[in-house]
């Protein structure tokens, strides 16, 4: 039996495949945050590193899958991304960054928008 402990991580350099048969040992093994790091796979399945849960998308749940983050995946900009579980039981990255990230993004680019806006606002008062 694999035992995880929290904020465990799985790297996936090279290639090969991590394969969880039974649905029990894959509900058990995520109780709290599983990183994958150098991953290289598809994110339509199959690809050089392969992380399989089961042999269906109803090998995890919804919780579960929230506990998978992948740190810089292959084929995307470098990220924290969720995961989701494909019809196979391959769980890949979601291609959009976590939440945190999003909203990090978000502020930053509200600021850009204030700092424009002012800029604008001292540029009219100059013309009065």
């Amino acid at each position: 039996m694999l035992a995880l402990s929290s904020g465990s991580t799985i790297d996936m350099g090279g290639s090969g495949i991590l394969k969880f048969c039974q649905q029990q040992l894959a509900l058990r093994l995520l109780v709290r945050m599983l990183s994958v790091t150098t991953w290289a796979g598809s994110l339509s399945g199959g690809g050089t590193n392969q992380l399989v849960f089961g042999s269906s998308s109803a090998a995890l749940t919804l919780p579960q899958l929230a506990e998978i983050q992948f740190l810089n995946p292959a084929g995307l900009g470098p990220n924290t991304y969720g995961a989701t579980i494909l019809s196979s039981g391959e769980v890949v990255p979601v291609a959009i960054p976590e939440p945190a990230t999003l909203v990090m993004i978000a502020s930053g680019l509200l600021v850009l928008a204030g700092y424009g806006l002012r800029r604008r606002h001292s540029h009219l008062r100059c013309w009065r």
